[in-house]
């Protein structure tokens, strides 16, 4: 199985994101971006997470392998649309391997209906038996990590079954380039969809609405600006489009279960996907 050495041993420069002695961010294989966000391998320890550690909701499936001595959990989480604690579970593994999906990927992989699995944790093995296998033999025998990225491109890409609809792709990059400002009824003019064939499309695909995807990219948005402590709200909410302070802090909090000054002060409990969008 993979150690803390095979992340300092892994090619520097070689899609590396980030890296650090217990973690590695990684770009997937160029033909897989579209679909995949990044990978991630991590040696968690209680110092590194804390019990409340926070995912906030990105609209994203993420699949998670957890590895101790018991053996290898695998579990998928579903499009987010709400925040899920992981830290007290994610801190007694050993080894996570991470695959976060970008916006409508996991459906290229399962072609099941999405809005089926949003903000649902469901076994891996019960979505994908095959490529859950698979995987997890990977895991159990690879020493190398570079080869383990390699083999875990490989069978992702043989696993592709679908595709994302172009008016829906053209939808979704529109959506994230607006950062999320841009009506359904915009969209369905730049698309030549109707609102009603463009929702029922997002749900399919992405497992949300168009609307609640927009509103999990400006939120996402302002996730990041809250990082800079010289950005002050107001200045927040007039860059992620928002008309006033309240409805930006009732957009925040419905969508992160806390009000952006809450978020500010525990900002060390919660990630926020540092490749999507």
């Amino acid at each position: 199985m993979l150690t803390k050495n095979s992340l300092a041993a892994y090619p520097a420069l070689h899609r590396i994101i980030s890296r650090g002695i217990d973690f590695i961010y990684l770009q997937p294989h160029p033909a897989l971006k579209k679909f995949i966000s990044n990978y991630t391998l991590t040696f968690p320890s209680e110092e590194m997470l804390s019990e409340d550690y926070t995912v906030i909701p990105h609209g994203c499936s993420t699949l998670v392998f957890g590895c101790d001595q018991r053996g290898i959990e695998a579990v998928l989480l579903g499009p987010a649309t709400q925040p899920v604690t992981v830290g007290d579970r994610a801190r007694t593994f050993d080894l996570v391997f991470i695959v976060e999906f970008q916006p409508a990927g996991l459906y290229q992989f399962t072609g099941i209906p999405q809005k089926e699995l949003a903000d649902r944790q469901l076994p891996f093995s019960f979505v994908q038996p095959q490529l859950h296998r698979l995987i997890q033999q990977l895991l159990e025998t690879s020493d190398n990590l570079f080869n383990f990225i390699a083999s875990i491109d490989q069978l992702l890409l043989i696993n592709m079954q679908n595709d994302c609809p172009q008016a829906l792709a053209t939808a979704a990059a529109a959506v994230l380039k607006s950062q999320g400002t841009l009506s359904i009824k915009q969209l369905a003019e730049q698309t030549f969809y109707s609102e009603r064939q463009l929702n029922r499309l997002a749900n399919q695909h992405l497992g949300m609405s168009v609307k609640s995807f927009s509103r999990l990219v400006r939120v996402n948005r302002a996730v990041t600006l809250l990082e800079n402590p010289y950005n002050s709200l107001a200045t927040i909410y007039r860059q992620t489009g928002y008309y006033d302070l309240p409805h930006f802090i009732h957009d925040f909090k419905t969508t992160c279960a806390l009000t952006p000054e809450e978020y500010r002060k525990k900002m060390s409990d919660f990630y926020s996907q540092i490749a999507k969008f």
